[in-house]
C-alpha cells in the first residue's frame, strides 16, 4: 500500500476507496491526510461533468479532486492560490487520464488500442496515429529495458487469464501452450520512422496494463505543470506521479505498506513516480496457493504468492513497468538499484 501524508504525525488515514474488480496491483489505496484532517472516501464523478473535490479540512492553496477512470479511481492533489484555477487545472487533467484510457484500454471494445487489433493483418504495414506510436515507443522501450518481462504483446494470454479468474478456475496447460504462438514482442515490427507497425503471427493481441496507468498519470501531470500547476501530485489506482513539492516542503511524505507485520516505511519525494505490486486485490486461490493477476511471459503462467514491491522511479510510466518486471523477476532490482533515480523496496526484505 502506499499512503500520502502531508502532516508529519502519526495518525493513520482511513480506507482510500473500495476495491476495484479491475484493479490490476495490490493494496494500492491512495489515503490523503491534509495538514488539518484526515480524507474520507472520493466522490466519485464522470465525464463531461464537473470533477468531485474531496471533502477534506484543506490547507490554504491545497486542492484535492477525485474521479473514476481506468477500472480505478484516479486523483490529484494540487497546490494554488485560485480556486476556480485549480478546478480547471483538475478537469483538464482528468480529460487526459480519460483519453489515454480510449487509447489504450484493452476492456473497451471501442478502444484505439482494440481497434488496431482488428485492423491488423499479418505481414501488413499498419498506420498508427500520433499518440499510438508514442505509446507504442514507449512500451518498447520499456519492454526492452525490463528485459522483455513487461511484455505489450501478452493480451492473448492476459485476457485469457483475466477470464479464468472470473471463472474461478486456472487454465489447462494443453490451452496455455496453445497461446505462445501469439505472444512475445518478436511477433510485432515497429517503424518509428514511419508511424507504422506489423504483427508476424495472427492471434497477436495487446496489453498495455503493465505501464498504462503510469502513462496516463505522467500525462496528467504534463497538463497541470502546463496549467501553471507545478505542485501537484496525481494517482491513477496507485500508480503516482509527483511534481513540485507543496509550498514551504522537501517533498509529497509517501508511506510505503511493505506487508504483513513490517512496519510503515515514509520517503519524502517530489518530481519522480513510484508505483507498488502485488497480488493482494487480485488473484485466484487453486489449492490454497495464491495465482497472482500478473503473467510471467516465460512460462505464461500467473505468478504464485507474488510478494508486495515498490519501485520509485523518475517517472510513473517506468515505476509502473519496473513494479510488474520485479514482481516477476526479484533478481533484476540489483540492477536498478544504483541507478539514479530509481529505489526499490521489496516485502521481507
Amino acid at each position: 500500500m502506499i499512503t500520502l501524508s502531508q502532516d508529519p504525525c502519526p495518525r493513520r488515514p482511513g480506507p482510500g476507496r473500495p476495491a476495484s474488480p479491475r484493479l490490476r496491483r495490490a493494496a494500492l489505496a491512495l489515503l490523503l491526510l491534509s495538514g488539518s484532517g484526515c480524507a474520507g472516501a472520493p466522490e466519485g464523478g464522470r465525464e463531461g461533468v464537473p470533477v468531485a473535490p474531496v471533502q477534506v479540512a484543506q490547507e490554504a492553496g491545497r486542492h484535492e479532486y477525485s474521479r473514476p477512470a481506468m477500472g480505478v479511481h484516479a486523483r490529484i492533489v494540487l497546490h494554488t492560490p485560485d480556486r476556480a484555477h485549480a478546478e480547471a487545472a483538475a478537469r483538464a487533467a482528468f480529460e487526459e487520464i480519460a483519453r489515454l484510457e480510449r487509447l489504450l484500454s484493452d476492456y473497451d471494445e471501442t478502444s484505439e488500442l482494440r481497434r488496431l487489433e482488428e485492423r491488423l493483418q499479418v505481414g501488413v504495414w499498419t498506420e498508427l496515429s500520433p499518440a499510438m506510436l508514442e505509446a507504442w515507443t514507449i512500451a518498447v522501450r520499456l519492454a526492452t529495458e525490463t528485459s522483455l518481462v513487461c511484455d505489450p504483446t501478452l493480451g492473448a494470454v492476459t485476457r485469457r487469464w483475466r477470464e479464468a479468474r472470473a471463472a474461478g478456475a486456472p487454465l489447462s496447460e494443453q490451452e496455455i501452450a496453445s497461446l505462445r504462438s501469439a505472444t512475445g514482442l518478436t511477433l510485432i515490427d515497429l517503424d518509428r520512422g514511419r508511424g507504422r507497425l506489423r504483427v508476424r503471427a495472427p492471434g497477436v493481441r495487446f496489453d498495455f496494463g503493465g505501464i498504462g496507468k503510469g502513462l496516463a498519470a505522467d500525462a496528467a501531470l504534463r497538463v497541470l505543470r502546463a496549467r501553471g500547476c507545478p505542485a501537484a501530485l496525481v494517482d491513477v489506482g496507485g500508480d503516482i506521479a509527483c511534481g513540485e513539492p507543496p509550498p514551504g516542503r522537501d517533498g509529497w511524505v509517501i508511506g510505503l505498506d511493505r506487508g504483513a507485520g513490517e512496519e510503515e516505511v515514509r520517503v519524502t519525494i517530489a518530481r519522480c513516480g513510484i508505483a507498488t505490486s502485488g497480488d493482494r486485490e487480485q488473484g485466484l486461490d487453486v489449492d490454497g496457493v495464491r495465482l497472482s493477476h500478473i503473467v510471467d511471459p516465460n512460462s505464461r503462467q500467473p505468478l504464485r504468492d507474488a510478494p508486495q514491491l515498490t519501485v520509485l522511479a523518475p517517472d510513473a510510466a517506468r515505476a509502473d513497468a519496473w513494479a510488474t518486471a520485479l514482481s516477476v523477476r526479484p533478481d533484476l532490482a540489483a540492477g536498478i538499484r544504483g541507478r539514479p533515480g530509481y529505489r526499490v523496496w521489496i516485502e521481507g526484505e
